[in-house]
């Protein structure tokens, strides 16, 4: 399956899941009457970066969601805070020291 058929698929599932009509999608999306409806038909082969980030911003869904890409862990909020703390030279460190702790065996092991 190709990205313009799993953006497809996944916009199918998206609209079904919030019960939105095509019709309703495009108008929220800025997007002319048929747009969406011509994307789920196959009559829009590639539809353009500018109409896929409409789309999901209407839909309130991440692009990289409805693009089928893999998708990177979430930092917690609790980290995130505490990161913004440090300096970017201090945040280096962190990151040289996690490293470091990352390639040590558990004691589990």
């Amino acid at each position: 399956m190709n990205v313009s058929d799993i953006f497809r698929q996944k916009l199918h599932e998206h609209m079904t899941g919030q019960k939105v009509s095509a019709a309703e999608l495009s108008r929220r999306a800025g997007l002319n009457p048929r747009a969406v409806k011509d994307i789920l038909e196959s009559r829009a082969q590639s539809p353009r970066i500018n109409t896929v980030f409409a789309l999901c911003d209407a839909l309130k869904v991440d692009p990289t969601i409805m693009l089928g890409l893999p998708q990177k862990p979430q930092v917690s909020q609790e980290i995130e805070d505490r990161l913004s703390l440090y300096s970017a030279e201090d945040q280096e460190r962190l990151l040289a020291a996690l490293e470091v702790f990352a390639r040590q065996p558990s004691a589990a092991e």
